[in-house]
């Protein structure tokens, strides 16, 4: 019996990738899909992926295709090798469909699905040709989402495969009863700093004890429930709305007073006598 999630009555088809929006790719990839499928509804999570930085890509997919209804079609088009031997590829899971290169940029999707198949993309007749050799997202990605978002079966479009590329994701490191290393994941557009640290298994260390969460040289230690809660230009910790550790500055940008970059690693240190009142 195929699990597969049925496709809505009124399809939506997602778009990610580092495109940005100066140059005309993201909207020549919507004609492309609206000239399959003129009814589908397509939403931009986002075009502002770091260019052809795929960990970037896959973390923002995992904390964002969630929130749609379950059969909706993803498309992320990160892909430093088009052009190369990486082939394209389609996931299925029990959420949703997911098309993009073959490079790790679904690799957060492969961790937290309990069904998942992979499907090589290679039947061309559902491809608009003449296919280039930069711009697979015109000419492989965007028509096969839109013939998923007419029913098209998914068996059609290529062959089965079971080892996909996969990503090293970057997880949280515990040393001992008392240290956790964590790593930077990137920063949004008010320089707020999102960590790999989710409030699901560390929210007992901050919520309870005492801890110094050392990044560059500099040592934080307060965690406020709220932006508003801090002092002006303060560095803090919060809990964001992605279920992640963020560190943030209070109007100011985290991000420039510490001159972090993506994958940066830090420190946080717990101590385990109860906070005083």
């Amino acid at each position: 019996m195929i699990w597969w999630p049925k496709i809505q009555q009124n399809p939506i088809i997602t778009l990610t990738s580092d495109f940005g929006l100066d140059d005309p790719f993201v909207g020549i990839m919507k004609g492309t899909i609206h000239s399959i499928a003129s009814e589908v509804r397509i939403v931009d999570i986002t075009h502002g992926i770091a260019v052809h930085d795929v960990m970037h890509a896959a973390l923002v997919i995992q904390s964002s295709y969630c929130y749609f209804p379950k059969g909706s079609v993803h498309v992320v088009v990160v892909d430093p090798g088009v052009g190369s031997t990486r082939h394209p590829l389609l996931v299925i899971t029990e959420k949703g469909y997911f098309v993009g290169p073959d490079n790790g940029v679904f690799s957060a999707i492969y961790k937290n699905s309990d069904r998942i198949e992979f499907i090589k993309l290679t039947a061309s007749k559902y491809f608009q040709h003449p296919i280039s050799q930069t711009f697979h997202g015109r000419d492989i990605f965007a028509p096969v989402a839109a013939w998923l978002s007419r029913g098209l079966d998914p068996k059609k479009l290529g062959q089965f495969i079971t080892k996909p590329v996969k990503l090293q994701l970057p997880y949280p490191r515990i040393f001992g009863t008392d240290k956790v290393e964590g790593t930077i994941l990137y920063s949004d557009r008010f320089g707020n700093i999102l960590t790999n640290i989710p409030y699901t298994e560390f929210k007992k260390f901050f919520c309870k004890k005492d801890f110094k969460l050392s990044v560059n040289g500099h040592l934080i230690d307060r965690m406020y429930p709220a932006y508003s809660a801090a002092k002006q230009k303060e560095i803090f910790a919060i809990w964001g709305s992605s279920g992640l550790l963020e560190i943030a500055c209070y109007q100011g940008s985290a991000t420039n007073v510490l001159n972090v970059k993506p994958y940066d690693n830090f420190e946080v240190e717990i101590n385990f006598q109860e906070r005083g009142e």
